[in-house]
């Protein structure tokens, strides 16, 4: 359990208070129409909050809600809380079960204002959820399909499981059940706020509010930085958001906006305050739109770029690049250097470069390690087969040698092996870039690639699409392959159409053109219009692909460039 900060609260309980008088509610959280709703109350510092923002006012709340699965923590706030929210007249229900599995609507109860704030858990699905109230089931899935009804196109879910999505979307089953108003003011993992995975999750709460504003706090200790102080307000490793949304037939339509706090936590508790205030100087207005639905501004308009086709669709096949863990002990500058090392692990001879290979963890078993890669250097004792050894796209400008052996390897990613040897090159990509250095989108490799090839940083692991499947097949999807080949003039390959978008990509005109957009999901590659420019573009490709970890962009890229991409 991670504590909420009693400033932090505060504004949260503030900001609510102070949106529901500027709907006309005129008692805020205290006024007799409104339902105060905490849906994972720890030792109540939210209910705390919201009675210390009401503070001398003569009117109370209909009622005060309180609700979280751990017994202790709900007697330790019904003993520190109680007493104060009964002389003040608060009548508070206290209970004891996971909120997720209450059905939202008799939580509600028929009220007019229902104000829901808290800080949910962050835990994800993995760590143990309760069965969800079969009412509350189905809602579940609104963030699983993008408006127009289809379900999101995604091989990895699983983020949509995390706790904190499924009490957002309790939050606005219950805050939509209010007659007039309902609130929703929720802290969270901050995940959300430009996930590639949330674009569905943030379609649905735009459309649900009538005003949505979401205060970035930042503070993720994952990504890359360009000088700004940026403090945690919670001292965790991922990035904070607060979610501050208004809906039901007496709130105003307000524009939904984003605002992002950096410097220190006391810088960050300042700028709530004027935020909390209803002071919405510094914040941005967005228009979360196709294709990513973004609640980050995003320079640049969609118009052309949503109707383009993601790096995805065009190659079906593509993996995430090799992901090592202990680069001291798998990775090395040539191949000797690499053997000696491994027989050194396999022997347990001293070797400094060796110590995180044998020490063990909860997901690494040394000696498991060690038998694997004894036997891979008895089948291949010299590298040469590609079992004990082999060349890796390590950095950008930087080839390398590993040992794609598993557990020594984390992820040596096999089937993306097997595509690697059966291609001439793969193109490789991020499928989106949180830090706020200058950053390289794009890449051609003729060897597998490290997950970060294109960033030092885990937020912006790098993409490979692979020429080929595992089984040598040509890695293009049919549908768009038909049109690129009716303009083309003749069939396409999965090499030709990754010539074409390598050189469209790295057009120096097309990346600041979109740069906004192609930080945010996977790159997006335009249809050729012309026979001639197209080809030329596949030819214009071999100057990405002239080394074996070559990047680079030229002039003569946005010279071939359709114009009509870059309206």
């Amino acid at each position: 359990m991670v504590h909420t900060p009693p400033e932090l609260a505060r504004h949260v309980a503030a900001a609510a208070d102070e949106r529901l008088r500027a709907c006309g509610i005129l008692g805020g959280l205290s006024d007799p129409a409104t339902l105060v709703v905490d849906p994972a109350c720890g030792a109540g510092a939210f209910v705390a909050a919201a009675l210390g923002v009401c503070a001398g006012r003569a009117s109370k709340p209909a009622a005060v809600w309180a609700c979280d699965r751990d017994r202790q923590a709900v007697a330790v706030a019904r003993r520190v809380a109680g007493p104060e929210l009964g002389a003040a007249g608060w009548q508070t229900t206290w209970i004891h079960a996971d909120t997720l599995g209450v059905d939202p609507e008799p939580v509600a109860g028929g009220h007019r204002v229902v104000a829901v704030i808290g800080n949910p858990p962050w835990s994800t699905a993995a760590a143990g959820q309760a069965v969800v109230a079969p009412a509350f089931q189905p809602m579940l899935d609104d963030f699983r399909r993008l408006p127009d009804g289809q379900p999101l196109r995604e091989r990895k879910l699983g983020v949509l499981s995390d706790r904190y999505v499924s009490f957002m979307r309790w939050a606005f089953a219950v805050a939509a059940c209010a007659k007039h108003v309902g609130v929703v003011a929720l802290v969270t993992n901050g995940s959300f706020v430009d996930g590639p995975v949330h674009r569905a999750m943030r379609a649905a709460m735009e459309g649900w509010s009538c005003s949505l504003e979401i205060v970035d706090l930042g503070g993720n200790a994952l990504l890359s930085r360009a000088g700004k102080r940026d403090d945690n307000v919670f001292g965790v490793r991922p990035s904070v958001a607060i979610t501050l949304a208004v809906c039901g037939p007496r709130a105003g339509q307000r524009p939904t906006t984003y605002r992002r706090l950096w410097g220190t936590r006391a810088d960050k508790w300042a700028a709530l305050g004027t935020w909390a205030a209803g002071d919405r100087e510094g914040s941005s207005t967005v228009t979360p739109r196709a294709p990513a639905y973004a609640f980050v501004p995003v320079s640049g308009r969609a118009h052309r770029y949503a109707e383009h086709v993601p790096l995805s669709d065009l190659f079906p096949f593509h993996r995430e690049g090799v992901q090592t863990n202990r680069d001291a002990a798998v990775v090395a500058s040539e191949r000797g250097a690499l053997l000696a090392r491994l027989r050194a692990f396999v022997a347990g001879t001293a070797d400094a470069a060796l110590d995180a290979a044998r020490t063990p963890s909860r997901h690494y078993d040394p000696e498991r390690a060690r038998t694997a890669v004894a036997t891979a250097l008895s089948r291949d004792p010299d590298g040469r087969l590609g079992i004990s050894v082999l060349p890796i796209a390590y950095r950008r400008a930087d080839s390398r040698v590993f040992c794609p052996v598993t557990p020594f390897c984390h992820r040596p990613r096999p089937r993306l092996l097997a595509a690697m040897a059966h291609s001439e090159f793969a193109l490789v990509s991020v499928r989106k870039d949180r830090g706020d250095r200058p950053w390289q989108h794009i890449a051609a490799v003729r060897v597998v690639a490290d997950s970060s090839f294109l960033s030092n940083r885990s937020s912006c692991r790098t993409r490979v699409f692979p020429v080929c499947d595992p089984h040598g097949r040509d890695n293009l999807d049919p549908v768009p392959a038909a049109a690129i080949a009716r303009v083309a003039g003749r069939p396409v390959s999965a090499a030709d159409v990754a010539r074409y978008a390598i050189s469209v990509l790295s057009a120096p005109a097309y990346q600041a053109r979109f740069d906004g957009f192609l930080r945010t999901d996977y790159a997006r590659v335009p249809m050729p219009e012309d026979r001639e420019r197209f080809w030329a573009l596949v030819d214009a490709a071999e100057q990405v692909l002239a080394g074996d970890a070559c990047t680079g962009s030229t002039s003569r890229f946005d010279e071939l460039l359709d114009p009509t991409w870059l309206r």
